[in-house]
């Protein structure tokens, strides 16, 4: 396999494992099912927001974009838009990006 390749793999199971150990804290160990939902290409309005937000949605994926965990924000979770022609080599292209 390509070092590039396994370079992202190894990126995005970090960056899934942090996700999911920032959900588990930030949720108090709760056994219940957490509900996310991501905007296609990012594609938001607060009226969207208000709405599904106080209709039980947890965690809502906003921007495009890559997130800082020093400063991140459970309100506000950026996330990659990755088109289905989209090489890995072009999702890593776009993560050095940021």
């Amino acid at each position: 396999m390509n070092k590039k390749i396994l370079l992202l793999l190894l990126v995005l199971i970090i960056v899934i494992i942090g996700i999911l150990l920032f959900v588990n804290k930030y949720f108090n160990n709760k056994r219940e099912d957490i509900k996310i939902f991501a905007y296609p290409y990012g594609a938001y309005t607060n009226e969207t927001v208000k709405a599904l937000k106080n209709n039980g949605i947890d965690m809502q994926l906003y921007d495009i974009g890559i997130n800082n965990f020093n400063c991140f924000n459970i309100d506000y979770i950026k996330r990659i838009n990755v088109p289905c022609e989209m090489t890995g080599i072009e999702i890593i292209e776009e993560i050095e990006k940021e």
